[in-house]
């Protein structure tokens, strides 16, 4: 009988919730209740069909709980696991001195766990998926600070070697080289470039063979 395979299959089940066992034990009720219809001398057998006929309908619908509330704890069961894994990955993730904070991820992470061990299926998995949004939520805020430090860091190692070249320029000491992410660009040496050879022009003396006031001159 339909009752008696909901009974059995709820004490096998660890998912069923209170509204699937309402529902069985108003079918046995009502099973009870058409089974002393037919004890009496002369049954109303009409009425005990619709009594039986209850019973079933209350049966069907606490299959359809119970099996509501397997399909349910299997996926917050999953969800978890997902959850769970997605918030450890997070955690290990490391870039630039930057670390994601997944402390409120863990703290819904754990209050899921909390809603599942006690059949609040829906709570669960509403809260898993809050763990996995704010789990997220760190990583992107992570990875964005890391990649701000990385243009840092870059800007800086670019201003040290364009202050290197600059010095090397007016030092005459050859032409500039830049590091960039898209490349190596250099330039020529600016005195061979700007100038072009110099000639050296010898000094005059005057008659008293004093050195003359006329200094060489090169244009720049």
């Amino acid at each position: 009988m339909r009752v008696d395979e909901l009974t059995r299959g709820l004490e096998r089940q660890r998912t069923d919730r209170v509204r699937a066992n309402e529902r069985c034990r108003e079918a046995g009720r009502l099973v009870e209740v058409a089974e002393q219809g037919l004890r009496l001398q002369r049954p109303d057998l009409r009425q005990v069909g619709q009594v039986l006929e209850a019973a079933d309908t209350a049966a069907a619908r606490g299959e359809e709980l119970a099996a509501e509330d397997d399909r349910l704890a299997r996926q917050a069961f999953e969800d978890l696991e997902e959850t769970d894994g997605l918030v450890r990955r997070v955690a290990a993730w490391y870039g630039e001195g930057v670390s994601p904070d997944v402390q409120p991820a863990i703290a819904a992470l754990e209050a899921a766990k909390s809603f599942l061990s006690r059949q609040r299926y829906e709570d669960s998995l509403k809260t898993s998926a809050e763990a996995a949004r704010l789990a997220k939520d760190s990583y992107a805020a992570a990875t964005a600070e890391a990649e701000r430090r990385r243009r840092r860091r870059q800007a800086e190692i670019q201003r040290r070697q364009m202050e290197d070249s600059f010095a090397r320029m007016s030092r005459g000491a050859g032409p500039w080289v830049i590091q960039l992410p898209g490349g190596t660009f250099s330039g020529p040496d600016p005195w061979r470039t700007m100038h072009g050879p110099t000639v050296a022009h010898p000094p005059s003396r005057t008659a008293d063979s004093s050195w003359s006031s006329n200094t060489v001159q090169s244009g720049w």
